[in-house]
């Protein structure tokens, strides 16, 4: 990218890219410094926490989580109808691109 940057003449050094999920705590951290957490809640969902042992951005992708939640019958038909079954239950569970789906069904 930096290349690419430089080849256009744009005056820009690239210094750090990180993904939506990291970049939350960062950014509200300039207004809120004691802001340890940022989370994502859309299409899909994540969060990341500030370590504070060393100072690290950690990225969780809670949305994978899988073991121990308490789903549904709905949680489980979205599951078994999605692209990938078995994976990412917990985003199925609350995350945008599922909502629709999940209020049609419970509203049957």
């Amino acid at each position: 990218m930096q290349r690419a940057l430089n080849k256009k003449g744009v005056p820009l050094n690239i210094e750090a890219i990180c993904n939506d999920t990291v970049g939350t705590p960062v950014a509200c951290a300039i207004e809120h410094p004691t802001c340890r957490v940022g989370i994502i809640m859309g299409t899909g969902t994540n969060a990341a926490y500030c370590e504070p042992n060393t100072g690290s951005v950690i990225n969780i992708e809670w949305g994978g989580l899988n073991k121990g939640l308490p789903r549904t019958d709905v949680d489980r038909f979205i599951d078994a109808n999605s692209d990938h079954p078995g994976q990412h239950l917990f985003e199925k569970m609350i995350s945008g691109l599922y909502l629709g789906k999940m209020v049609m069904l419970n509203l049957r």
